[in-house]
């Protein structure tokens, strides 16, 4: 027989058989305990009751009564329970577990909370609840690679428990994590498929990836959210989801019945605001979509997808709360940017600290003197400052050779030892100038040397190996060319130079003349090269423009840009072949037409559809 069925009339026949009080006050906590783990409070609140009638200190009870009381949020009950606990017994494990929750969540004592969970881990390493609390509490912190670790050690206790998924998918989501978040998300619904919260989160994850163009729908992310409201019809988050989804596909009627529905669940629904924002925006309500937006923004200010959108929203409304968010926008920026200041002081050879600086430029879209100065001025400070030169260099040279001169001399100061990832970075970015003129040879050595000081260096193997396979297609191209010259002479030699030219080696001129075929591919070579990385720009943007759906009302800048590049890029390739096309080989003729049918083929949507 299962405890859980053990009735009145089995405990009336324990005392009726000389029980003792004691052992069947054991089988109501162990009722109890089974009820907890089934969420049946009632239940197991009657049978503690029970007990503490009869045995007022039992602590066992106790205990579980805290549990129960802090699970329904009565925290002074709670509180009381476990300090009668503690009082008798200061490592009741549980207890402590209790204490620190309540600290957490009624006091707002973070701190104080996870002193009490690491005691807990102390007296017992093995206990779930308390790895969780651990968790949670270290993210509530900001300590991100702490709470996923207690995260990691709970689950590895515990792998067919959904909970500890579920608490490390929502901190990867809390860092943008989105893939990993999505991870975790599976594994919990491959545990328990009836919990609607789940797919909500997998969902909202699944729209995050693809407003990050990492996803190149919203289909699953749709699928997740229907899921999640037939489990659920007033999941919040869904419905939020859901709206978002039903703008940017230009349902504004049904997103904006959504988003109102989500809001009213939940009135600071950041993914309903953003909706009703987009909805009230294509109805020229640009005050109120504002509104939204900046709402939206108040719910989570270090998310980068809403303060970019609060940018945008604001961007050109000449009205007060334009003006006023606007002026907020710049205020905080140069917040950022004096902080940034204070980083780099504080670690004065450290890239990171550099490089986070740069971006607050950037972000607070200051004059492009300002950080030329504010770079020069700390070179002026110490002329062996590496990690200043490495930025100066963007802002001082005229040319890609003097920028390329000047960060050389920036590598020769580094004396082996402080500043390595400037160094670094430094012959990483000379070499990635080099590559991008199709200088790779030169290029290499520089992507060798940063490799050298620091072998981990982001992105450096795929630039090696991309340079690498230009080298070799580059001598295959040589080879192949000097095979044909070498055809031509051998034919003027035997006086058959009538007869047609090797078809690997063909042009649109009667005359082969090696120089100038030498000469045409070199400026090939620094044409294309140009318009190679120009087409990897504008295939991004393009992708990231096509996907905007709505926000395609915000781009007419870039839909202005991509035109703009499109045209340039034909030019590009029209002077070339003016220029150079009697020499060209044919082969690299017909590369440039097809990539003059890429272009024609862009599909570019007006920002007003």
């Amino acid at each position: 027989m299962k405890i859980g069925q053990i009735g009145f009339a089995f405990i009336v026949l324990l005392f009726a058989a000389g029980v003792s009080v004691s052992q069947t006050n054991d089988v109501l906590i162990e009722k109890a305990r089974v009820a907890i783990e089934k969420r049946d409070y009632t239940s197991a609140m009657t049978d503690l009751n029970a007990v503490l009638k009869r045995q007022p200190a039992n602590e066992a009870a106790l205990t579980l009564r805290a549990r129960v009381y802090v699970r329904q949020n009565k925290f002074a009950e709670s509180w009381a329970d476990a300090a009668k606990v503690l009082a008798r017994n200061p490592n009741n494990y549980e207890a402590l577990n209790v204490r620190g929750v309540i600290k957490r969540e009624r006091d707002g004592d973070l701190k104080g909370a996870l002193d009490d969970f690491l005691k807990v881990a102390a007296l017992k390493p093995d206990f779930y609840l308390g790895l969780l609390n651990i968790g949670l509490t270290n993210r509530q912190l900001g300590k991100m690679t702490e709470a996923l670790a207690a995260f990691d050690q709970a689950i590895k206790l515990e792998p067919a428990n959904q909970v500890g998924y579920e608490l490390r998918a929502v901190t990867f989501t809390v860092m943008w994590r989105w893939k990993d978040a999505l991870t975790d998300l599976d594994k919990a619904i491959s545990i328990d498929g009836n919990n609607g919260y789940y797919y909500s989160m997998r969902a909202y994850s699944r729209l995050r990836l693809f407003l990050n163009n990492a996803e190149s729908d919203t289909t699953n992310a749709r699928n997740d959210a229907e899921k999640a409201l037939q489990l659920d019809a007033k999941n919040a988050l869904a419905l939020a989801v859901r709206a978002l989804i039903r703008v940017n596909a230009n349902d504004a009627v049904g997103g904006l019945a959504d988003a109102e529905s989500a809001l009213q669940l939940a009135p600071r629904s950041a993914l309903a605001l953003v909706a009703r924002g987009f909805v009230r925006s294509s109805k020229k309500d640009f005050d109120g979509a504002l509104a939204d937006i900046d709402a939206a923004y108040q719910t989570a200010p270090n998310d980068k997808w809403l303060a970019e959108l609060r940018v945008r929203f604001s961007r050109g409304l000449d009205t007060p709360a334009g003006k006023a968010v606007r002026d907020d926008i710049a205020a905080k920026s140069m917040q950022a940017v004096e902080k940034a200041k204070q980083r780099v002081a504080a670690e004065p050879r450290e890239f990171a600290a550099y490089d986070a600086l740069s971006e607050a430029f950037r972000a607070a879209n200051v004059e492009w003197t300002v950080p030329r100065e504010y770079w020069q001025k700390l070179v002026n400070e110490d002329a062996n400052n590496i990690c200043a030169m490495r930025f100066l260099a963007e802002y001082k040279a005229k040319d890609y050779r003097e920028m390329i001169d000047y960060l050389d001399a920036g590598l020769r100061r580094y004396d082996g030892k402080t500043g390595s990832e400037c160094a670094a970075e430094i012959a990483f970015r000379i070499g990635r100038e080099l590559e991008s003129r199709n200088n790779n040879a030169q290029a290499m050595s520089y992507f060798e040397k940063a490799r050298s000081i620091k072998s981990d260096l982001k992105y450096l193997d795929g630039n090696i190996a991309l340079a690498e396979s230009k080298i070799a297609a580059a001598k295959a191209a040589d080879a192949e060319l000097q095979r044909a010259f070498d055809a031509t002479n051998r034919a003027v030699k035997a006086g058959t130079y009538d007869n047609p030219t090797p078809k690997t080696f063909t042009t649109k001129s009667k005359i082969v003349d090696p120089g100038k075929t030498r000469a045409a591919i070199e400026d090939y070579d620094r044409v294309h090269s140009v318009i190679e990385s120009d087409l990897r720009v504008l295939q991004n943007a393009l992708d990231k423009y096509a996907a905007a759906g709505f926000y395609r009302q915000f781009y007419k800048g870039t839909y202005d840009r991509i035109n703009a590049t499109i045209s340039r890029m034909h030019k590009s390739i029209n002077d070339l072949l003016k220029r150079q096309g009697d020499f060209l080989p044919q082969q690299l003729i017909d590369h440039l037409e097809a990539d003059q049918q890429k272009l024609y083929g862009l599909n570019i949507p007006s920002p007003y559809q």
